[in-house]
């Protein structure tokens, strides 16, 4: 008991240090391991037996895992669906204009590395799913996002049902972007950017607020100052939610003088559905009249949707996803991606030692924004910033890892014919994929520890109208790293993905194209490696620092403020 209370408390106080502690104590009491089983970490946490998953090919073979033939009984009490339109995962592509690769992007050398099966190959149910995500997260999130809810589906049902959601939001990351540059002028620049001086500014805080007025912007077409008192009262309910469901006290109690922390959460998800309610009956309002929602880019696809059609979404439905749409842990997500990502352009330098100063020890080197400026060619500037982009994803992913119940025994295997391995999952225990660490798996990437701007250049330049010929001769398939599970992968990979990314580049574009300019020195040996930028000490001190330096739970950023100094370049 004792052992599980500590395993627990270590894993959440830092994920990334109680994994690299564990790995390094089974590589010292078993140096015989197959190399699956080092890369695999048995725990026990939140009383569940666990396997925490470091490999790039192991987290791959289970997102992308795909049951076999559905039971006919279970396709047809989905009615009138054809379920085989919805076979192909679209989530995928890294977007028009950013691949022509598939999202896994992997060349069928390395997609071959490892694959799953049954450990039972005679059981009935060898076709079903043998990963589940309800069961593993339905402890912590159904009380907390109750209702239809992608996150909480598995199998055909959740095909289906997102298959509808895409089709609703496929155009939201292009309708959005004058939107998004606009909330950025007016909330970020024109709040922050004022005079000649430049201005010092806690960067994730900072972010943190412009995220807020972009989730509430484009999906509830609500502002700060249009609607003030709204806008506040969703935030304070969003964040009230987030810490009931993370609550070290996972009670409910609640008393005229006092409520738990999970209490008060609770509580703040009835009056989120009230508010979101009265928001999702005017999306759904047949005539699309509603003023406040005439700018209001989610609501585009909804106007006028009639019962009869395939893919109408009913108001419990759309509620209970603008609650995730523009959930807090939504926001911290987004504020740290885009924290590293604005780091990454504006204060890194090529410099690796960050030294190249003049003699009043100002930095004289060029960072990638201004690199960027630099080009005129708005298509070169935009293969930049997606390349700069992937990188900063995979080594800075904000959420760092995802559950999955194992349904039946399950066999990982090993496909290199020199050393067959296989890892058993029993029944009932649970995989978890620590992006974190696939993102930087050595197996997979040189230098998986270091920031390097231009890694992801061949899947952007590739396929740019003005590729060079060299480029295209060069820079074949096999020459192009995996991209990052940043956003997860499969059929259960992120639905705003694509959103996601679209808000880091128009903020960035944003700056850019306004001369904007940061200056600022990044202090904390932690943050330096989470966005890999220099290599000062050993693996093993590198790991204490992030333990030191960053949170984790529930998504991954700093624990203290980023300071730099924002201001306009003199023209």
């Amino acid at each position: 008991m004792v052992s599980r209370l500590t395993q627990s408390f270590s894993f959440h106080s830092s994920p990334e240090s109680f994994i690299s502690a564990r790995l390094g104590e089974s590589t010292r009491s078993d140096g015989d391991a197959l190399p699956l089983a080092s890369r695999i970490v048995r725990a026990q946490i939140l009383n569940r037996e666990v396997h925490i998953v470091t490999s790039y090919h192991v987290c791959k073979a289970i997102l992308c895992h795909q049951p076999g033939a559905i039971e006919s009984v279970e396709e047809a009490s989905l009615g009138r669906f054809d379920a085989s339109k919805y076979d192909s995962e679209y989530a995928h592509v890294y977007a028009q204009g950013r691949t022509s690769i598939s999202r896994g992007g992997v060349s069928p050398q390395r997609s071959r590395k490892c694959t799953v099966h049954a450990k039972n190959r005679g059981r009935s149910d060898d076709k079903a799913n043998f990963f589940a995500a309800r069961t593993a997260y339905r402890q912590f999130m159904g009380d907390f996002f109750p209702g239809s809810n992608l996150l909480l589906e598995d199998g055909l049902a959740h095909k289906i049902h997102k298959a509808k959601w895409r089709t609703r939001l496929d155009h939201l990351p292009q309708s959005s972007v004058s939107l998004i540059r606009q909330i950025t002028e007016s909330r970020f620049l024109d709040q922050l950017v004022r005079g000649r001086n430049p201005q010092e500014v806690d960067l994730y805080a900072s972010l943190k607020s412009l995220v807020w007025d972009i989730l509430f912007g484009v999906f509830l077409s609500i502002s700060r100052d249009g609607n003030g008192r709204k806008f506040k009262q969703l935030e304070e309910l969003q964040e009230a939610l987030l810490r009931g469901q993370f609550s070290t006290f996972p009670v409910s109690i609640s008393t005229p003088l006092w409520s738990s922390t999970r209490s008060r959460g609770l509580q703040a998800v009835e009056e989120l559905e009230k508010s979101l309610a009265t928001i999702a009956r005017d999306v759904l309002a047949s005539n699309g009249t509603s003023r406040s929602f005439n700018a209001c880019p989610f609501s585009e696809q909804f106007r006028g949707t009639s019962l009869s059609s395939d893919d109408y979404l009913d108001t419990e439905d759309i509620v209970s996803h603008l609650r995730l749409f523009t959930s807090s842990i939504a926001n911290k997500a987004l504020a740290s991606l885009l924290t590293a990502f604005i780091l990454n352009l504006f204060v890194w330098r090529p410099s690796s030692s960050m030294t190249n100063t003049d003699e009043q020890g100002s930095d004289t080197s060029v960072s990638l924004a201004e690199l960027i400026r630099s080009y005129s060619d708005p298509q070169k500037r935009d293969v930049m910033l997606n390349a700069v982009l992937a990188e900063t994803e995979r080594l800075s992913p904000p959420v760092v890892g995802v559950m999955r119940r194992v349904q039946q025994d399950v066999l990982i295997s090993s496909a290199d014919r020199d050393q067959p391995d296989e890892y058993e999952i029993p029944e009932g225990q649970d995989a978890w994929l620590y992006l974190s660490g696939a993102n930087r798996d050595p197996d997979v990437y040189d230098r998986a520890g270091d920031f390097v701007w231009d890694r992801f250049l061949p899947f952007y330049s590739s396929s740019s109208n003005d590729a060079t010929r060299a480029n295209a001769d060069c820079l074949g398939t096999d020459f192009r790293p995996p991209l990052p599970f940043t956003f997860g992968d499969g059929v259960k990979s992120c639905l705003g993905a694509e959103f996601s990314r679209q808000v880091c580049l128009t903020v960035a574009k944003t700056l850019v194209d306004e001369s904007i300019m940061m200056t600022g020195r990044i202090e904390e040996g932690g943050v330096i490696s989470w966005l890999g930028w220099e290599r000062r000490t050993s693996r093993k001190d590198e790991v204490q620092l992030m333990a030191r330096d960053l949170k984790q739970l529930p998504t991954q950023r700093p624990r203290r403020a980023i300071k730099v100094q924002i201001g306009r370049l003199n023209m």
